[in-house]
């Protein structure tokens, strides 16, 4: 039941690990003719991760078994993680647009990314329902527990999404979204639960159009790195989270 490029990304990621045991193994214990690039148990020549000047075919004759072609390298740019002021500039910038829909829509999900920690596909796929009243009634201290219609490599893991957040989710859900779909006279139905939808037709957004408002939203801010887009506020939640927990340890010596 899974799109086989996913599962193929899974293998490659699971046989990565075992090459560099194989490798770690046979460093620590001298062994010899177990993992190099000629006449060795194991094909792998990782003497190319210490060279500076890297061929483009380096990965695969470090792991010679791993299958190609399967979308191994990211389109984002990785590199750029969000900071406060962008988040407030975005802030600005989306509550410049032309509905009041959108401009929340927008602004929404921004908060969500960067709280949250989400990739577009998980974002962009919240229901309504995770939202209910019975759903805020189920709260885990200060957080509901979400689990994700879409997540990467069809993955089932549980999210916790601050309560003050899911209330205002509720709100956007019971009110802007409401009123929308009213005045432009679209059906429940064509919805599909979705939270996020488009504006044209009630559909739901699809994970491009997500990239294509933060791109253009980062863009118009000023960031000049290419590609940049929602990943970027996914990686300022794991810086945050993370200097959190330095700072925490800080404190307990």
């Amino acid at each position: 039941r899974v799109a086989e490029k996913k599962l193929k990304r899974v293998i490659n990621s699971r046989l990565t690990r075992v090459y560099c045991f194989y490798h770690w193994y046979q460093n620590h214990h001298k062994l010899c003719n177990l993992v190099g690039p000629y006449e060795c148990a194991i094909t792998s020549d990782f003497t190319l991760k210490s060279k500076r000047k890297k061929s483009s075919n380096e990965y695969y004759l470090i792991y010679p078994l791993l299958y190609r072609r399967i979308g191994r390298s990211s389109k984002h740019a990785t590199e750029y993680s969000a900071t406060a002021k962008d988040v407030n500039d975005l802030e600005d910038y989306f509550r410049k647009e032309a509905t009041e829909y959108i401009s929340e829509r927008n602004s929404l999900m921004m908060a969500i990314a960067s709280s949250v920690g989400f990739r577009r596909g998980s974002l962009n796929s919240l229901r309504c329902a995770q939202f209910s009243d019975e759903e805020l009634k189920k709260t885990l201290d200060d957080c509901i527990v979400v689990n994700p219609d879409k997540q990467k490599f069809d993955a089932n893991l549980n999210y916790k999404i601050p309560i003050l957040l899911a209330y205002r989710i509720r709100e956007f859900i019971t009110t802007v979204r409401k009123c929308m779909l009213s005045l432009k006279g679209f059906n429940e139905a064509v919805t599909l639960d979705r939270i996020f939808l488009s504006a044209r037709n009630g559909h739901p957004l699809n994970d491009a159009s997500v990239s294509d408002i933060f791109g253009k939203a980062f863009k118009a801010i000023g960031t000049t790195q290419a590609r940049t887009s929602t990943h970027a506020l996914r990686r300022k939640f794991a810086q945050d989270r993370i200097q959190i927990n330095f700072e925490q340890r800080a404190e307990l010596k």
